[in-house]
């Protein structure tokens, strides 16, 4: 929703702005042909779509890092129990499952991300958001359980 917003904002300013050349000054007819004004609002909105494109992609980008760090962090979590003993093991197992449920969420979330366009991302972005820092308060948690 808030994409399809800036996108017509950034059109209405143009709208409104007019067709100016360069200088900033308008050319010598004051009112713009029908064709400068849409030629004009179609560049804003493919600029603003490539905008929002690219902050998608680093979106996705700063997401899969940090999925990628959490999966570090339950790697040397599972090492440190290994050597716990059975006690440590069997209560492991169990913070584990969940830890693993609970990445296959923001994997599927991730995954849905990428797979919708651009307008969608900003809908999305919000539960994926909680999902992620669900994920990583349970592994913190985990860890201080299990260091």
């Amino acid at each position: 929703m808030r994409v399809r917003n800036t996108i017509a904002i950034l059109v209405l300013g143009t709208l409104l702005g007019g067709c100016a050349g360069e200088s900033g000054e308008p050319h010598g007819d004051p009112s713009p042909s029908f064709d400068d004004v849409r030629q004009k609002a179609a560049e804003t909105v493919e600029t603003a779509s490539d905008l929002v494109r690219d902050r998608k992609a680093e979106y996705e980008q700063q997401l899969e890092r940090a999925l990628g760090r959490l999966d570090e962090r339950i790697a040397e979590l599972r090492a440190k129990v290994e050597d716990a003993g059975d006690e440590a093991a069997s209560e492991w197992k169990k913070t584990h499952d969940d830890l693993v449920q609970k990445r296959q969420n923001v994997r599927k979330r991730l995954d849905d991300l990428k797979s919708r366009g651009s307008d969608a991302w900003d809908d999305l972005r919000e539960g994926l958001d909680a999902s992620v820092e669900e994920l990583r308060k349970s592994v913190e948690d985990a860890a201080s359980r299990f260091e």
